[in-house]
């Protein structure tokens, strides 16, 4: 992929496609795709962000949070306990969002609470 994080990039895995706002592989990467809200078709615009990136000790749950944009459009802002955010995470994510029951604004946890101790 390009070093230019102002250049859209479509990623395409079976029925599953997004397209990369920002640079993939990085603690934080945007990128949106289409879904369902509520019955409705929508438009996700997506923050994905590893929970400790910077390293040390936090002890968070893994969760979302969504919130109305405009019209068919829903931010989502999605952290991860994972080391990096690539093509694979992004991918695993739409579909965990896709799958997720009683989805509606606001914040969502899920997963186990965690600590996690990283050492330069």
């Amino acid at each position: 992929m390009s070093s230019n994080s102002n250049k859209k990039t479509v990623h395409q895995f079976r029925q599953l496609e997004f397209t990369a706002l920002t640079a993939l592989d990085q603690n934080q990467v945007q990128v949106e795709f289409q879904g369902i809200f509520n019955g409705q078709a929508v438009v996700w615009h997506a923050t994905v962000s590893c929970l400790n990136p910077v390293g040390g000790v936090k002890k968070n749950k893994q969760s979302f949070s969504i919130s109305h944009d405009k019209g068919i459009h829903y931010k989502i802002d999605i952290e991860l306990d994972v080391k990096i955010i690539d093509e694979a995470t992004v991918f695993k994510t739409m579909l965990m969002i896709h799958n997720y029951k009683r989805i509606n604004i606001g914040r969502h946890e899920f997963g186990s609470t965690h600590s996690t101790t990283q050492v330069s």
